[in-house]
């Protein structure tokens, strides 16, 4: 399994860069609804209100994430339902992305917290699908994870990267705790800890947006293998 990740960070982000239009996955559900205005929001209540481990953790910020094309910004189907992955080894699955059931999953997967669910990433592979995770990986406090799924069965992982892809490293000054402004003072105590949830596809390269020493937002790139 090779990753979609690389190391080529920027220490600054340009506005004008494209990010990820997270409004998509909401228009999405609005117009099943018959509603484009997305001005106004109603509150829904809990996805899956009937799982009272979700509910009793709602303190706590229980990581979820739809699967979802990044040609579109739009989320997927497979095999008829959209599909959401939850912490605590949970997998929900919805027709309309409003209400959605949810189930235990089986099979373990390795890596963590979920940080983002891709699919439809590569023609040459289509039934592939890449289920990003934060966690403790290889030594470090937390770093970023990759499951490999297919849509044959979503809840059975195929493979998983051994060793991060993405992790804290002292070399760049906005990972290791410290102001990156001079006079450098200690910020934080998350040195060790980096965790993303937006991904898009721009201009020939991935774009992660991630959080360094839970402090400042970061980017890295990787080119995008045809």
């Amino acid at each position: 399994m090779k990753s979609l990740l690389s190391d080529e960070r920027s220490q600054a982000i340009d506005a004008k860069k494209r990010v990820i239009d997270a409004r998509g996955l909401v228009r999405q559900a609005f117009a099943r609804q018959g509603r484009s205005d997305i001005s106004f929001y109603g509150r829904q209540g809990h996805l899956v209100p009937k799982r009272t481990e979700l509910v009793e953790r709602q303190n706590s910020e229980p990581h979820h994430q739809c699967l979802h094309d990044e040609w579109t910004q739009e989320a997927i189907k497979v095999n008829g339902e959209y599909v959401m992955y939850i912490d605590g080894g949970l997998i929900a699955y919805s027709e309309d992305l409003l209400h959605w059931k949810s189930e235990e999953n089986a099979n373990a997967m390795p890596g963590g917290e979920c940080c983002f669910a891709l699919g439809e990433y590569d023609p040459s592979h289509p039934d592939n699908m890449i289920l990003f995770t934060g966690g403790a990986h290889t030594g470090h406090f937390y770093g970023v994870g990759e499951i490999l799924l297919t849509k044959a069965d979503v809840t059975r992982p195929v493979h998983y990267l051994p060793r991060s892809p993405l992790f804290a490293e002292a070399k760049y000054p906005y990972e290791n705790g410290f102001a990156a402004e001079a006079p450098h003072k200690f910020i934080s105590s998350f040195a060790d800890c980096i965790f993303f949830n937006g991904l898009t596809r721009y201009d020939g390269k991935w774009w992660v947006y991630y959080g360094g020493s839970e402090y400042y937002t970061c980017l890295t790139t990787a080119p995008v293998n045809r």
